[in-house]
């Protein structure tokens, strides 16, 4: 996710990313806890990057970056990087890592360096998929949603809730199921493609208020 111009009061300046910082813990290290409920307990491990203007709900987070007025209410780990304006309900999962079925055996033992004490792995490391997984921005995934690694949520996609994600999701599309199929496009071809150019999540709430966000071609057109 590249770092877009925001407009902030006839202004403009680059949105930065920021890393967490350990003073925000005031139970151990990396968590706190919220005002209105102290029960909830969040935590942020140290290489969380948020552009901010976000929110987590009884979350523990340890994302590459999480775009600005995202937010999230599953516990997401280190690999995800999740776009602006984003809305991710709860108990959504990442896939573990691929095993080799055409192999004499599928134990990560043989290709994997990460389950030796002390000796090297017994064949030439091959390639094993990391958990990184794309989110674009405006995407809006169900709860209870799982998502294979290596793959990308298109911008403005819609993931339905229970719903096994194998392959890429295509932006401005609603899909659904296990494994998930295209329900159907959001838009029609043509304000997709509208919508792509425009980027409208380059821009900050506050510069896009006045305008008609329940009317794709109105909002265009403005």
């Amino acid at each position: 996710m590249n770092n877009e111009i925001f407009t902030l009061s006839n202004e403009t300046t680059n949105v930065e990313f920021f890393k967490i910082e350990k003073s925000l813990s005031r139970l151990n290290i990396n968590m706190f806890f919220l005002k209105k409920n102290p029960h909830k307990l969040i935590t942020l491990n140290n290489d969380l990057k948020l552009e901010g203007h976000n929110n987590f709900y009884n979350s523990v987070l340890s994302l590459c970056t999480i775009g600005a007025f995202s937010y999230s209410s599953s516990n997401l780990n280190y690999g995800v990087s999740i776009g602006r304006y984003c809305s991710l309900a709860s108990n959504i999962k990442i896939m573990g890592a691929h095993h080799f079925p055409e192999w004499i055996s599928t134990s990560p033992h043989f290709y994997s360096e990460d389950y030796h004490d002390t000796d090297p792995a017994l064949v030439t490391h091959n390639y094993r998929s990391r958990r990184n997984v794309t989110i674009g921005n405006d995407v809006w995934i169900g709860a209870d949603v799982v998502l294979k690694n290596n793959i990308t949520i298109g911008d403005g996609a819609i993931i339905a809730s229970n719903s096994v994600i194998t392959k890429n999701v295509e932006p401005y599309t609603i899909v659904g199921g296990n494994p998930a199929k295209l329900i159907r496009k959001r838009f029609e071809d043509t304000v997709i493609k509208e919508l792509m150019h425009l980027k409208w999540w380059r821009f900050h709430k506050n510069d896009l208020k006045g305008l008609n966000f329940t009317t794709p071609s109105d909002f265009i057109n403005n």
